[in-house]
């Protein structure tokens, strides 16, 4: 057994277990139902049988008799047709695939099947015509004078899937139409090779690694999709919230309006004009499906602040030591902070007054503290008093989804609660 037998054979055997894996893989996901995901599954099927074919034709080759000769055309005949088929499946797998991203022509594709059909004919005929396909008296594979005609229908059908790609390049991503173009070059490459090395198959192994790069962007895909419907019901549960606390919010602040009207109505235009811009942000930001400048969710602060400072007067003391401001931020992220701090932290009880707003820089993130001296609690203890501290959940999960953030919070019953928000520059935040 040569050394080109020897490394067919392991190149086969690769891209059979190859396609084995990324077939389990799909069939675990539960994508095999959608239409373009089961294209990609019949992809990887014909690859199994070309390469297991290709490994049956390169151990049986140059072995004499006439059973053996019968099986090695059979093989040969299933492999080199599986390599067309896989072709015509993957023109309609590009087909589908392009479909979702804008109305496109169908008149490529079905080139592409036309060079298929006459590519199948033409192994029909090749195989009773040594000018294209030669086995001696050992069964041993000859390179005939006219091997390379037999290249000519999948390169054009390769071309041809490639310009269909290109022409669309616009409405896809790089990593998109990379890895499509990628696995209509990789074939050609290993045709050439097999042109170049008689005694040296490579075509599948080079299929099944380019049917990896595509199930590598279809799980890039998906999971884009599946964060992109958490963050759709995440923005979904916070419109919930906030239509929940709105009632109470609006009442006790129309209360403080009326009383200021009578009493200083200039500053009740002040609390007017605030709390317009409170309930704005709010109605807005369960919309906002990415990041923020943070000088816009400190403007939400601020008015909600004004608003909260008119109706507890002296009992709330609101300090700001803004560092860094020029940073991103995920939407309706600070405030819910804010408002728990002022609602459960300081207006309650005997606890203290002092709210600290602030902002710092490290070397590797942003990291916006609100400090207060009120009650306190135990972060180990569900809390007991019978409200609904409201978004510190939602916090939390609109900071990993959007920017790979985290929300810490430390306190101690009796000695206030310090909460921080850090913001990873890699994820962001800059």
């Amino acid at each position: 057994m040569g050394i080109g037998t020897v490394i067919t054979i392991s190149a086969s055997l690769c891209g059979a277990l190859a396609a084995i894996m990324l077939m389990v893989g799909t069939l675990l996901s539960g994508n095999s139902k959608e239409k373009i995901h089961r294209w990609f599954l019949i992809m990887l099927i014909f690859c199994l049988v070309g390469s297991t074919c290709e490994v049956l034709t390169a151990v049986l080759h140059k072995t004499p008799g006439h059973t053996v000769l019968a099986i090695i055309r059979v093989a040969d005949f299933i492999n080199y047709a599986s390599g067309d088929l896989i072709l015509s499946v993957f023109a309609l797998y590009l087909n589908e695939y392009l479909s979702t991203k804008r109305k496109i022509s169908k008149k490529p594709y079905y080139l592409v099947l036309v060079f298929v059909v006459l590519h199948i004919l033409f192994l029909i005929f090749a195989q009773f015509n040594p000018a294209f396909i030669s086995l001696d008296e050992h069964n041993a594979y000859q390179q005939p004078a006219y091997f390379g005609v037999s290249l000519i229908f999948p390169c054009l059908s390769l071309l041809t899937l490639q310009i269909g790609t290109l022409r669309y390049k616009k409405w896809l991503k790089t990593r998109e139409w990379v890895s499509l173009l990628i696995y209509t070059i990789i074939p050609i490459f290993c045709y050439l090779i097999e042109f170049i090395f008689a005694d040296i198959w490579v075509l599948w192994f080079g299929c099944s690694m380019a049917l990896f790069l595509i199930y590598v962007n279809i799980q890039i895909e998906l999971k884009q999709r599946l964060n992109e419907q958490a963050l759709k019901m995440e923005n979904q549960k916070m419109a919930v919230r906030i239509s929940q606390i709105q009632p109470h919010f609006v009442f006790n602040t129309l209360t403080s309006i009326k009383l200021l009207i009578e009493t200083n109505p200039t500053q009740a235009a002040v609390v007017v004009d605030s709390f317009a811009d409170h309930l704005r942000a709010n109605l807005d930001t369960p919309d906002i499906p990415t990041m923020i400048r943070f000088s816009k969710e400190l403007r939400h602060v601020h008015s909600y602040l004004t608003v909260e400072k008119q109706r507890f007067k002296e009992k709330l003391q609101i300090e700001f030591d803004i560092g860094p401001r020029f940073f991103l931020i995920p939407p309706l992220t600070l405030q819910p902070i804010v408002s728990n701090a002022v609602l459960h932290g300081l207006t309650i009880g005997k606890g203290g007054r002092n709210l600290l707003i602030r902002t710092e820089e490290t070397p590797d993130c942003i990291v916006i503290s609100v400090i207060d001296d009120g009650t306190g609690f135990d972060p180990s203890v569900p809390p007991k008093d019978g409200k609904n501290h409201v978004g510190i959940d939602s916090v939390r999960s609109r900071l990993e989804k959007l920017c790979d953030g985290q929300l810490l919070i430390e306190s101690k019953p009796g000695e206030g609660t310090k909460a921080m928000i850090i913001l990873p520059k890699g994820g962001g935040a800059k």
